[in-house]
């Protein structure tokens, strides 16, 4: 009879244990599923963030562009201030260099 109840115990013992491997297998396959769903978002994120670096970096390009076209103007206008100068009565390039010094002037 005891042998019978080693055996029953032992067999009781190797369900519980059966039971709970069953259980963390279950376990593992969510975690994995988990895992790949993270992964997926984390791949439309990344190519969403890469999207998003190409057109920031394309409007650089272009400011870049616009601001040395922009510089190029300038120091053209500089040049044409500077070649009509002497043409001017000095009256009126005092009153004109007085008046370009004031804050919000564009000549500022």
């Amino acid at each position: 009879m005891r042998k019978n109840d080693e055996y029953k115990a032992l067999t009781h013992e190797i369900e519980t244990t059966e039971a709970a491997i069953s259980g963390f297998e279950e376990e593992e396959l969510k975690v994995m599923y988990t895992i790949d769903e993270a992964k997926k978002r984390f791949a439309a994120a990344e190519a969403e963030l890469k999207q998003n670096i190409t057109g920031h970096e394309g409007k650089i390009r272009t400011l870049h562009e616009r601001e040395t076209q922009l510089q190029a103007e300038l120091k053209e206008a500089q040049a044409a201030v500077a070649a009509a100068r002497p043409a001017v009565p000095a009256s009126q390039l005092k009153i004109y260099d007085r008046v370009a010094l004031k804050p919000g002037h564009p000549c500022a």
